[in-house]
């Protein structure tokens, strides 16, 4: 079965949402009231129950893909409408930390130019199944490396992602496929399952909340199991 890679992002990114308005004074701030706060946090939980077990070879079933996919339906316009709400507030001084968590279309917001970092994250598989792959996303800086946040003042992680037979030669820059750019630095490498025993590249780079891409990071090999 093929697992949905719009879903997995949007699983990935709706917990650091979640996580960034629960911090004490956010949703205030925001103008995000207890009873929104309170919805989207148990639309949070049911996602990530349904999920989990949704990407398990051993309880992936018709069911299981029936539930995920009303968690997320649910899940995302709980998101869509706290997004609006932020973005269309005139009361609100919109911080970097809160386009960055939010993701807000940066056509709206920040009002200055945020510029990219000078540096390229590193990449690392930390969880492996049955064509999914968890990468995570690390901040290289002395002392941040584990820190499961995005580094201040990035708004999102670039990514492109290249396919190649196993054993072949490492393939050039114009042979990856750009992804969507994600709001979180943990997420999963939905992959086909024509594409098990391949190899597989990734690059990831660090974009400001207002568009500007930071350099690329080395590639990262693995291969689907």
């Amino acid at each position: 079965m093929k697992i949905s890679q719009i879903i997995s992002d949007f699983h990935s990114e709706y917990d650091v949402a979640i996580d960034y308005i629960n911090t004490a004074g956010v949703a205030p701030r925001l103008g995000i009231g207890a009873t929104t706060l309170t919805r989207a946090t148990l639309y949070r939980t049911n996602l990530d129950g349904s999920f989990t077990t949704y990407v398990n070879p051993l309880t992936t079933n018709g069911p299981a893909i029936i539930a995920v996919h009303k968690d997320y339906d649910k899940a995302v316009k709980e998101y869509r409408s706290i997004q609006q709400s932020v973005k269309n507030n005139a009361e609100i001084t919109l911080l970097p930390a809160d386009i960055a968590a939010l993701h807000i279309h940066q056509d709206v917001v920040p009002r200055h130019h945020v510029p990219a970092k000078t540096f390229s994250p590193n990449n690392q598989i930390i969880h492996q199944t049955h064509l999914v792959n968890r990468v995570f996303v690390n901040n290289p800086t002395p002392g941040q490396e584990d820190k499961k946040h995005k580094p201040e003042d990035v708004g999102s992680i670039g990514r492109a992602i290249a396919y190649v037979a196993n054993g072949s030669p490492a393939p050039e820059r114009k042979q990856y496929s750009t992804m969507a750019p994600i709001g979180a630095v943990l997420f999963n490498i939905i992959s086909d399952p024509e594409e098990l025993n391949m190899d597989v590249y990734l690059i990831t780079w660090y974009v400001s909340p207002t568009g500007e891409p930071g350099p690329e990071s080395r590639p990262l090999k693995f291969t689907v199991v």
